[in-house]
């Protein structure tokens, strides 16, 4: 019977994966407050920039569940999904931040993350998951 050994997984990536919990918590309460306190008619949710905003952080937030399985599990889609959605979010602040509503802390998270995620240690953690299972 073969066993496998229990591979610790890196403090950044247990910090991103809860990150991207509090994110996905955060935003769905953020859409849910917008939507309770102005209920926006089809006119509105195409048009204004809050709204679509505030829906692609909720795409976001239901798309960030497979993330975090599959970087609890080391999976390099899982990664791959990340840096995809760390870029998307990027610009989403870029935009924001050019129409008066910057989000220093959130820019410099993602930022961070990137970083972290890009490291030569890191990529290879989830490469390394490729290989074995081939």
């Amino acid at each position: 019977m073969k066993t496998r050994k229990r591979e610790k997984h890196p403090f950044g990536i247990i910090a991103i994966i809860f990150l991207q919990i509090f994110y996905m918590l955060v935003n769905i309460i953020e859409v849910v407050n917008l939507y309770r306190l102005h209920l926006p008619d089809l006119n509105q949710l195409l048009t204004e920039s809050r709204f679509l905003v505030a829906d692609m952080s909720l795409l976001f937030s239901l798309f960030g569940i497979f993330i975090v399985y599959g970087l609890w599990r080391m999976k390099r889609w899982a990664w791959a999904l990340l840096m995809i959605q760390i870029g998307i979010t990027l610009l989403i602040l870029l935009y924001s931040y050019y129409n008066g509503e910057p989000h220093y802390l959130k820019m410099a998270l993602n930022v961070a993350m990137a970083l972290y995620l890009n490291q030569r240690d890191i990529r290879q953690r989830f490469e390394d998951k490729v290989a074995e299972t081939v």
